[in-house]
């Protein structure tokens, strides 16, 4: 059982940006997906997914996935409603592709961004981010965000600034 939680997490949080990718490219009327959230191990999957800043579910899949979609929980389901039934109550969540980004960033610096400083919660960001450019601290006040920020402070629109700053601090722009 080990092992399908581990791909389960997995799935969760590396297939989020492909897939709202993949509703993006897709026409109006097929922009929207419902995701079952019920494995037993994380019920509260469905919460992380809608969270916002400054809540204790809100991480980096929150931020991945309402960059490129609308989120909502649209129904949640008693145990009885699956079978086998699992321990917990499970959630449709409804993922609306928009029809394109909400706020402009590189996708590829914007995951390494999120999950250098969602990876050790409660770190300052200048202490989370250091490895990602020698002057980080510098970054981030121009992307208006304190350097002793936590990253689940941070909501979407900051991340985006930051990501789009140190992408041209690198040359990536």
């Amino acid at each position: 059982a080990g092992v399908l939680v581990e791909q389960a997490r997995a799935l969760w949080h590396e297939r989020i940006l492909p897939f709202a990718h993949n509703l993006q490219t897709r026409t109006p009327a097929h922009r929207e997906a419902a995701v079952v959230a019920y494995d037993a191990s994380w019920p509260d999957q469905a919460q992380r997914i809608v969270a916002r800043p400054g809540s204790k579910d809100y991480g980096r899949l929150a931020l991945l996935a309402q960059w490129r979609c609308d989120a909502q929980i649209v129904l949640t389901l008693p145990p009885q409603a699956f079978v086998p039934a699992p321990k917990v109550e499970s959630a449709v969540v409804q993922l609306t592709a928009l029809p394109a980004p909400r706020f402009p960033a590189d996708p590829a610096v914007l995951s390494e961004l999120t999950a250098a400083a969602f990876n050790q919660r409660r770190k300052m960001l200048r202490a989370a981010l250091r490895g990602l450019h020698p002057d980080i601290e510098a970054l981030l006040v121009a992307s208006g965000i304190p350097p002793t920020a936590r990253a689940e402070e941070i909501g979407l629109e900051g991340f985006c600034t930051l990501a789009r700053n140190l992408a041209q601090a690198r040359g990536k722009t």
